[in-house]
C-alpha cells in the first residue's frame, strides 16, 4: 500500500452505475489491497477537492489498467508539482 500508481485505461463506472469513471492518466495511490487481489486506489478530484477511490481485480491489473507511477516520462508529468 502506498505505492504510487498511473491509469493507463479508461473506465467508464458511471454508464454502468458502478462509481466514479476511472481515466487514463489519472495519478493515484493504492490504499487497500484484498485478500482476492484486488487493488483499492484513490485519487483527489479536482472539482470538489475530495478525494474518490475504485477497485481493481487482477485481470484489469494484468491487462495492463494500471502501471506503477513513480517513474514517468516529460510529457506525462507536465503540470506536477515537485
Amino acid at each position: 500500500m502506498g505505492d504510487l500508481v498511473r491509469v493507463r485505461q479508461n473506465d467508464y463506472r458511471s454508464r454502468r452505475g458502478e462509481g466514479p469513471d476511472v481515466l487514463n492518466g489519472y495519478r493515484a495511490v493504492v490504499t487497500a489491497i484484498s485478500e482476492d487481489h484486488r487493488v483499492e486506489i484513490t485519487w483527489r478530484d479536482t472539482k470538489t477537492g475530495g478525494h474518490l477511490s475504485a477497485w481493481f481485480g487482477p485481470q484489469a491489473i494484468s491487462s495492463g489498467a494500471l502501471s506503477l507511477g513513480y517513474a514517468m516520462t516529460v510529457a506525462a508529468s507536465q503540470g506536477l508539482t515537485s
